[in-house]
């Protein structure tokens, strides 16, 4: 994706399949193969988690970890109630 302003990105895992939704928009999905995985490690945002140089070229805002997966009701009301910038 590129673009000059704000993108609402969220990613979903269900334990069976993970999904996308780009401005509060389901976008196609994909099984999990396997189950997912646990780890110990920190989560770490915005750089590849093999390649230590990696890192997000841009801003990451408003950010949010949940205990539970998001469902398509719950990301679209969570899109309407973001905050729009005057910029």
């Amino acid at each position: 994706m590129v673009g000059s302003g704000w993108v609402h990105l969220v990613f979903t895992a269900d334990g069976a399949a993970w999904h996308a939704y780009i401005n509060g928009t389901a976008v196609p999905s994909g099984a999990i193969a396997g189950g997912l995985a646990s780890s110990a490690d920190p989560l770490v945002l915005g750089r590849d988690g093999v390649a230590a140089q990696a890192w997000f070229d841009g801003w990451l805002a408003d950010v949010a970890v949940y205990p539970y997966s998001l469902n398509a009701d719950q990301v679209s009301r969570h899109y309407a109630l973001r905050e729009v910038s005057a910029a």
